[in-house]
C-alpha cells in the first residue's frame, strides 16, 4: 500500500499547470493563490501518520517564513486515508511579502512535503512541488487556467479594495475603531531636520521657556532685580551667539517679547536657527549663572520641571510614528466613530464617518455607535439594505456589511493622508494593526479578522493588541520618552531591581485603566529590564545591551462600562429634572386636573395621588443600570423620547447632546460647582415630545433652565467608576498576591473618560482601599497615578504601531557581532521584545453551573503557556474532567462577573450522525472526559478522550540510553524501572562548543515519582504497544552549533555523587532549528531519549464515533461562542430611551 500527492489549482486563481507538479502563479487581486493539497492511497486505504512540509528551496525572508507557519493550514492528525484527503487548502499569498517575482523576472520556490506511511511497515517519502511566481504585471498566456469564480467568502458579494503592487505598498497603519471616535497611526520614515530633540518635546520645551521669560519671577520680592537683569543678560546672550546664523535676519529681536515670540512661534517647525536659540536660553537661565541664591533654587524647580515636562512629551517622530489627520473635521487627528450613510442613485450608496453638510444630497440615516454591533451581527434595517450598493452585500445583509465600509474608510482616510505626507502617488494597504476590546471572544475576532482579509483584501492584518495592553505599550514608549539608550536610564531608576533565578532584573509592574466611549479596558503588566551585555563587549569604555520584556499578567474589562453609560445615566439625570420642574412649575389647578384626571404614572405618583419628584430616585440608584426601570416608564409616560421604531428620535438626540455636555463641564471640575443647560435647549426638546398629545407638555408650557451640581454627579457616576475600579481591583489581588507577592508600582489612565478628575478620584480611592485588605500588594503609592492628557484617545493605536514595529524591528537587532561593535564604541543598545508578552493566561476560565454560579475552576490566572504545537504557537492545558451536558466555560473578569468564552453541547454534535442511523448516545458517556485548551489568543479549544488517558503519537527518531544506564535501572521486563541519573542537557564537548553562560539545564530529575510517567506514548511502529513514558517540564534551551550547519542537543546524565555521563545527542527533528518553536524532550519506559519540535501530539482523530471506540485517542473541536455579555437597557442607541 502507498501513497501519492495530488495538487490542484486553488478556485478564483491565475494559475497555469505546466506539470502536474509544477504550478505557475499569477498576480490576482494582489495575491498568489498556492494550490490545494491532498493526499491519497494508490491501492487500498492506508494509514497516514504524518504530513508535513519539509522544506522550501530558497525560503529566506518574509515568504520563507510565512510558508512555514501557513502552509499547510492545519496540523496533521492521524488518519486512514482512501479517497483523496485534504492535506492544505488553497492559501493566499500576498504581494505584499516582496515576492522573487515582484523583481520583474520569473523566480521560484521549490517545496518538500514528507509523508509517514504504512501498516505492517511504516514509510517515508517525500513529494516536489515547483512554484513559480510571476512578475506582478505579468498576464497569462494559454497555460491552463482554473476556475475564475469570485473570490472569498465575506459580508459584501466582492471585495472592496483592489490593493496595488510594490512600492505603492503603504507603510503600517494601526487602527483604533473606537465606540464614540477613532484613530489611526501610521510608521513615519521620515527623518527629523534641524534638531536633536523630537519635534512635539522641542514645541514643548520653546513654549515652557517662553512662559518662564514672560514670569514675573520668584514670589519673593527679593529676587525680582536680580531675574530681571538674568533676563537681560538671557537677550543679549541669545542675540550676540546666534548673529549671522541662517534664518536670524527673518527672525529679529531687541526685547524680551519678541524673544517670548520667537520661541513661541511654530508654525515654521524645528528649524537649526530655533533650536540654537532654544539652547541658549537655557543655558543663560541655568541656575548657576546668577549668583542670588533665592533666585538660583526658584531657577532650578522651575527649569526641572520645565524639563520633566518636556521630555514625557511622547516623542512620536523620534519613534518613527505620525498620527494620521482627518478631513473636514475640528480636531483632525481623531475622527467621530458614527456612521453616516449616503445614497443618491444612481450612484452607489457610501459610508463616511465625517458628517455631511446639510445641502449634501442622498443622506439616509446616521448610525453612532455602530462598533457596538461588532460581531453581534444584526439584520440590516430594511431602508439601508434596499440602498444601491456596489459590491452589494451577501444575503442576508447585516451590521457587519456596515462595520466593513466603516473600516474600508478609515483605511482610505489613511491612504490619502499617506500620500499628501510622502511621494503623492497613490497608495495600496499592506501591513494593518487593529485593536479590540479586551473582553471581545475569540470568534468576534476571526469575524473581523476575515472582514480585513476577505472583503478589504489587507495582506497582513494583525489581531496582538487589545486595547488595555496596546494602553501600556503607549506608556513604555512614552517612559523610553523616544530615545531607547537614554530612556533607558530613567526606566531603570524608576524600577525595582528583583532577583529572578538567580539573575537580576528590574522590574516595575504597571496598571492600565482604559475608560473609553464605550468600553472599560485593563491590563496588567510586568515591564522587565535586563541586562543582556555579552562577555565580547571587554572595552571599560564600551556601553551596555539591555532587553526590555513587557509581560501580561493579567487583564480584564468590560465591554459596557464606559463614557456611553456615564452619559446615559446623565441623560436620565436631566431628564428627570426636567419632568420634575415642569411639574413643579404647572398651575395648582392645573397639576390637580392632571393628577385626577390622567393621575402620575408609575413611581411618580406618591401614595396620595400628588406627584412624586423622579430626579432623587435617577441620583440613589447604586446599580449600573442607568436609571431604575420603573423610573425609567414613569419618564417614558411623562416626557416621551423614545420610539417603537429602533431608531433615535430627534428629543432623544437633543438630550443625548445636552447629556453629552453636561458630562464633560461637570467631569472637568476638580471640586465644586455647576453647569447650567439653557431653557432654549430644552424647549426643542418639548417640541418634540409635544407632538405626542402627552398632558404634561401642552402648548403654552416652556422649559426651564437646569442648574446641575457637581456632588450630584459625582454620586450619579460613582457606581459605574467603582465597578471598574473593582474589575481593575481584582486582577492586582489575583496575579500579584501569595507568597511572592509583588507591590504595584504604578497605575496609568487613558481613554477620553479617565480625563475627568472625579473618575481618576474614585478609581484611586477603590484601588487604595482594595488593595489594602491584602497584605503586600497594598503597599502602592495612591500618588504613583499617571494620567495620559496629550494623546487620551490615540494612545491605543500608537502603542500598538510601536509595539508592532519594534518586532519587524527585532531580527535586524539582534546581530551578536554588530551589537558587540556598538557597545565597544561607547554607544548602548536597547531591545523590546514584544514576542513573549503572552507567556501565561491573564484571567482564570470556569465552568458556568446551571443555575449561573461558578462553578469547576479549569484554568487559574497565571498558568503557562506551556504547550506549544510545531509551528511555536503557545496554549495552556486544563486537566482531564468528566464532560457535563452543556460544557459551558466562562472567563472571569472580576468583581462578580464573567463572559460565556466558548459552548460545547455533547448531545448537538452527535445529533447529526443519529440522523444517519449511527448509534450513539444523547447524553455523554459517564468514562468520557474533557480538556480544555486556551491559547494565547485566548480561544477556547476542546479535547474529548474516552477514560481522559489520552495517548501521544511520537514520529521522532531517538536514541535508546538503556545501555548507557548503570545496572539496576530495568525491571525484569528490561524496561526502566528506575531513572538512577537526572539529565541535563548541555553543549556538545566539540571544538565548536560556544559558551552557555547558564549551564546544563535540567530535562529529567533522578528517581522521578511514578505518575511522572503518565503518557501512553505510541511510535510509527504498527506491532509496539504504547508504553508509558514522561515529557520534560521545560523546553529545551537552544541547540548548539557544532559546525557545518549543523545544532545539537548534548543530554548527560548526573547521578547523586556528581559523576556523569553522556547519554546521547540529538538534532533538531522535523526541518532546521526554528528559534520560535519550542522544542521538548520525552523519555519512555523502553529507554527512548526523543526531541519533539513543540509538545508531543496527542493519537488523534478527526471523526468523533472514532474516539468513542477507541480510549485513548483524542477528538478535538473548537467552541461555539457563547451567549454575549450585553445589557439592552445600556445601549444608548436603540431607540428605547
Amino acid at each position: 500500500m502507498t501513497v501519492e500527492m495530488v495538487f490542484e489549482p486553488a478556485a478564483g486563481s491565475r494559475t497555469a499547470v505546466v506539470a502536474p507538479d509544477r504550478f505557475r502563479l499569477y498576480l490576482h487581486h494582489g495575491r498568489y493563490h498556492l494550490p490545494r493539497v491532498a493526499i491519497r492511497a494508490t491501492d487500498g486505504p492506508v494509514e497516514v501518520w504524518d504530513v508535513f512540509l519539509a522544506d522550501a528551496t530558497p525560503a529566506t525572508g518574509a515568504l520563507g517564513r510565512y510558508l512555514a507557519r501557513n502552509y499547510p493550514t492545519t496540523s496533521w492528525r492521524a488518519v486512514t486515508v482512501g479517497e483523496p484527503h485534504e492535506v492544505s487548502a488553497p492559501v493566499p499569498v500576498f504581494e505584499y511579502l516582496n515576492l522573487p517575482g515582484a523583481a520583474g523576472r520569473l523566480e521560484s520556490v521549490r517545496l518538500t512535503w514528507r509523508v509517514t506511511f504504512g501498516g505492517e511497515s511504516v514509510t517515508t517519502r517525500d513529494f516536489t512541488l515547483l512554484l513559480e511566481f510571476a512578475a506582478p504585471d505579468a498576464e497569462p498566456g494559454t497555460d491552463t487556467l482554473a476556475g475564475s469564480e469570485g473570490l472569498g467568502s465575506g459580508v459584501a458579494e466582492q471585495p472592496l479594495r483592489q490593493p496595488v503592487t510594490g512600492h505603492q505598498v503603504a507603510k503600517m497603519f494601526a487602527i483604533d475603531f473606537g465606540t464614540s471616535s477613532s484613530t489611526i497611526t501610521m510608521v513615519d520614515d521620515q527623518k527629523i531636520q534641524g534638531s536633536d530633540l523630537d519635534p512635539a518635546q522641542d514645541e514643548m520645551l520653546r513654549a515652557a521657556l517662553a512662559e518662564l521669560l514672560q514670569s514675573a519671577g520668584p514670589d519673593d520680592g527679593a529676587a525680582r532685580p536680580a531675574w530681571l537683569d538674568l533676563r537681560d543678560k538671557c537677550l543679549r546672550l541669545v542675540r550676540e551667539r546666534t548673529a549671522g546664523l541662517p534664518g536670524s535676519q527673518d527672525h529679529p529681536f531687541t526685547d524680551v517679547d519678541e524673544l517670548v515670540r520667537l520661541l513661541d512661534d511654530t508654525r515654521e517647525g524645528v528649524t537649526e536657527f530655533r533650536a540654537r536659540v532654544r539652547d541658549l536660553v537655557m543655558t543663560a537661565l541655568r541656575p548657576g549663572a546668577t549668583s542670588d541664591l533665592l533666585l538660583s533654587a526658584w531657577l532650578a524647580g522651575r527649569l526641572h520641571r520645565i524639563l520633566d515636562d518636556a521630555f514625557y512629551t511622547p516623542a512620536l517622530a523620534t519613534s518613527k510614528l505620525m498620527k494620521v489627520e482627518f478631513d473636514q473635521v475640528d480636531n483632525p487627528d481623531t475622527v467621530s466613530s458614527t456612521v453616516h450613510v449616503i445614497g443618491t442613485d444612481p450612484a452607489p450608496a457610501r459610508v463616511s464617518l465625517v458628517r455631511p453638510t446639510e445641502d449634501e444630497r442622498g443622506y439616509v440615516r446616521s448610525l453612532p455607535g455602530l462598533k457596538r454591533a461588532l460581531g453581534r451581527s444584526r439584520p440590516l434595517a430594511p431602508d439601508l439594505a434596499r440602498l444601491h450598493w456596489k459590491p452589494a452585500p451577501r444575503t442576508p445583509a447585516s451590521s457587519d456589511f456596515l462595520v466593513l465600509h466603516a473600516y474600508n474608510w478609515l483605511i482610505d482616510s489613511a491612504l490619502r493622508f499617506a500620500a499628501r505626507t510622502g511621494s503623492g502617488q497613490p497608495l495600496g494597504v499592506g501591513h494593518v494593526v487593529v485593536t479590540y476590546p479586551t473582553t471581545m471572544p475569540p470568534a468576534r475576532r476571526e469575524r473581523l479578522r476575515s472582514l480585513f482579509q476577505d472583503d478589504l483584501l489587507v495582506p497582513l492584518p494583525t489581531f496582538t493588541y487589545d486595547e488595555g495592553v496596546a494602553a501600556g505599550m503607549y506608556f513604555l514608549m512614552r517612559e523610553l520618552r523616544g530615545s531607547l539608550s537614554e530612556g533607558m536610564e530613567r526606566f531603570r531608576s524608576r524600577s525595582r531591581p528583583v532577583d529572578v533565578a538567580g539573575q537580576r532584573i528590574w522590574r516595575r509592574n504597571l496598571l492600565v485603566v482604559d475608560i473609553g466611549g464605550g468600553t472599560t479596558d485593563i491590563a496588567l503588566l510586568a515591564l522587565d529590564l535586563e541586562d543582556r551585555t555579552p562577555p565580547a563587549a571587554n572595552d571599560p569604555r564600551a556601553g551596555c545591551s539591555y532587553l526590555i520584556t513587557p509581560r501580561v499578567l493579567g487583564s480584564t474589562g468590560h465591554p459596557q462600562l464606559g463614557g456611553d453609560l456615564l452619559t446615559l445615566r446623565v441623560f436620565y439625570w436631566i431628564k428627570a429634572r426636567l419632568a420634575d420642574a415642569l411639574v413643579e412649575n404647572l398651575p395648582e389647578q392645573e397639576r390637580r386636573r392632571i393628577q385626577d384626571t390622567y393621575q402620575w404614572p408609575g413611581v411618580s405618583r406618591a401614595a396620595d395621588g400628588s406627584y412624586q419628584p423622579l430626579a432623587p430616585m435617577v441620583l440613589a440608584n447604586q446599580t449600573l443600570d442607568p436609571a431604575p426601570s420603573s423610573v425609567r416608564q414613569a419618564l417614558s409616560d411623562l416626557l416621551p423620547t423614545d420610539a417603537e421604531s429602533g431608531i433615535s428620535t430627534y428629543a432623544f438626540t437633543v438630550l443625548w447632546t445636552e447629556a453629552e455636555t453636561v458630562k464633560i463641564e461637570l467631569g472637568r471640575l476638580a471640586g465644586p460647582g455647576s453647569v447650567t443647560i439653557l431653557d432654549t435647549q430644552l424647549d426643542q426638546v418639548l417640541a418634540e415630545v409635544r407632538r405626542s398629545g402627552v398632558p404634561l407638555v401642552k402648548a403654552d408650557v416652556r422649559a426651564p433652565s437646569l442648574e446641575l451640581s457637581s456632588a450630584d454627579f459625582v454620586r450619579l457616576v460613582r457606581p459605574v467608576v467603582v465597578k471598574a475600579a473593582d474589575l481593575a481591583a481584582d486582577i492586582v489581588n489575583v496575579r500579584l498576591r501569595g507568597a511572592d507577592a509583588e507591590p504595584l508600582d504604578q497605575v496609568f489612565f487613558s481613554g477620553r473618560s479617565a480625563q475627568m478628575p472625579v473618575v481618576r478620584q474614585i478609581v484611586g480611592e477603590t484601588l487604595a482601599r482594595r488593595l489594602s485588605q491584602h497584605g503586600a500588594t497594598g503597599t502602592w503609592d495612591p500618588s504613583a497615578m499617571a494620567v495620559e492628557t496629550t494623546n487620551a484617545k490615540q494612545a491605543a493605536s500608537l502603542g500598538a504601531c510601536w509595539a508592532e514595529e519594534q518586532q519587524n524591528l527585532r531580527g535586524t537587532a539582534e546581530d551578536g557581532a554588530g551589537i558587540v561593535a556598538q557597545l565597544n564604541r561607547g554607544g548602548s543598545a536597547v531591545m523590546i521584545d514584544v514576542n513573549n508578552m503572552f507567556l501565561s493566561l491573564p484571567c482564570h476560565f470556569f465552568l458556568r453551573e446551571p443555575d449561573g454560579g461558578s462553578g469547576l475552576l479549569l484554568l487559574e490566572a497565571g498558568t503557562p503557556c506551556r504547550y506549544s504545537d510545531r509551528n511555536g504557537n503557545l496554549a495552556a492545558r486544563s486537566r482531564w474532567y468528566p464532560v457535563p451536558r452543556n460544557l459551558r466555560v466562562h472567563r472571569d473578569l472580576g468583581a462578580r462577573e464573567s463572559i460565556e468564552w466558548g459552548e460545547f453541547q455533547f448531545h448537538l454534535a452527535t445529533h447529526a450522525l443519529r440522523q444517519t442511523g449511527l448509534t450513539l448516545p444523547g447524553e455523554p458517556p459517564a468514562d468520557l472526559y474533557f480538556q480544555l485548551q486556551i491559547d494565547q489568543d485566548l480561544t477556547p479549544t476542546v479535547f474529548l478522550c474516552v477514560g481522559g488517558a489520552p495517548d501521544h503519537l511520537l514520529h521522532e527518531p531517538g536514541v535508546n540510553i538503556l545501555p548507557r544506564l548503570r545496572a539496576g535501572a530495568t525491571g525484569p521486563d528490561g524496561t526502566i524501572d528506575r531513572l538512577p541519573v537526572a539529565i541535563h542537557v548541555g553543549a556538545p564537548s566539540t571544538r565548536h562548543t560556544e559558551h552557555r553562560p547558564d549551564g546544563p539545564a535540567l530535562v529529567f530529575p533522578a528517581d522521578p515519582d511514578q505518575s511522572a510517567w503518565q503518557h501512553r506514548m505510541h511510535t510509527l511502529h504498527p506491532d509496539e504497544p504504547p508504553v508509558p513514558g514522561m515529557v520534560g517540564e521545560h523546553p529545551l534551551p537552544a541547540p548548539v552549533d557544532v559546525g557545518d550547519g549543523q545544532r545539537l542537543w548534548q543530554f548527560e546524565g548526573v547521578d547523586a555523587a556528581g559523576d556523569t555521563v553522556a547519554l546521547a545527542q540529538l538534532a533538531p527533528p522535523d526541518g532546521p532549528y526554528d528559534p520560535a518553536v519550542r522544542y521538548v524532550a520525552s523519555l519512555d519506559r523502553r529507554g527512548w531519549l526523543r526531541v519533539h519540535r513543540g509538545y508531543p501530539r496527542y493519537l488523534t482523530t478527526t471523526r468523533l464515533t472514532d474516539m468513542l471506540g477507541h480510549p485513548g485517542a483524542v477528538f478535538h473541536t473548537a467552541m461555539s461562542e457563547g451567549e454575549p455579555m450585553w445589557n439592552e437597557n445600556w445601549d444608548p442607541f436603540t431607540g428605547r430611551h
